[in-house]
């Protein structure tokens, strides 16, 4: 079974998101064993670390129990193609998950302002995740941007 979860810096408002087909407490600690030591893999997510306190972070576990690796990478490719680069520690351009890759210039152009109509069924989002989109737009129409 797999898991997506994020972990939130509440100073800097910005969270990362990942995966694991391991115990999500299991793979926070690796995140934590590695951010400690000043090696973890994503750089932006190191540099906010160090020299924080540990209270201004936080781990939340997303989903769980998620039967396949694809309907995983499909969460968490959602989730960061419908978050502004601004709130992320993760690079969407950089990920090894396609299924970032995809979603990410899907929302790209949503960002740009093609109608959401047209793409919905393309990015396969939800009612809800759209709903998220237009409120981090700031608009209310069938148009973002």
């Amino acid at each position: 079974m797999h898991s997506v979860y994020k972990i939130v810096n509440f100073t800097l408002e910005k969270f990362y998101v990942g995966k694991t087909v391991r115990n999500p407490f299991t793979r926070l600690r690796g995140h934590m064993s590695a951010l400690g030591k000043g090696t973890h893999h994503n750089v932006a997510l190191q540099e906010a670390f160090t020299g924080s306190h540990i209270s201004e972070w936080g781990f939340v576990v997303l989903e769980t129990n998620i039967e396949s690796l694809r309907e995983c990478n499909e969460l968490e490719g959602r989730i960061i193609a419908t978050t502004p680069l601004s709130e992320l520690f993760n690079d969407p351009k950089s990920s090894p998950n396609s299924q970032i890759h995809q979603y990410y210039a899907i929302a790209e152009r949503l960002w740009r302002g093609q109608r959401f109509i047209d793409i919905r069924d393309e990015l396969g989002v939800s009612l809800g995740t759209i709903s998220r989109v237009r409120e981090l737009s700031g608009n209310s129409s069938n148009e973002i941007c």
